[in-house]
């Protein structure tokens, strides 16, 4: 099992501190979020979401992002 979790842009990130970052994206109402490296304008993308989020913190994802 890999503790690290990477994006299509090729950064590579904990999962626990990804989990941490999109939860504090998703409290801001973001849900449309950019990879966490410095300068990187990709957007996470949907599996990592689903990996690294709970069921139901995924099921709030998708319903908040398909909304906006």
């Amino acid at each position: 099992v890999s503790h690290y979790i990477e994006e299509d842009c090729q950064h590579a990130f904990c999962i626990d501190c990804m989990r941490g970052y999109l939860e504090e994206n998703m409290r801001e109402n973001n849900y449309f979020i950019k990879c966490a490296e410095y300068d990187c304008r990709a957007l996470i993308s949907i599996p990592t979401v689903q990996k690294v989020l709970t069921p139901k913190e995924y099921s709030r994802f998708l319903h908040f992002r398909t909304k906006n």
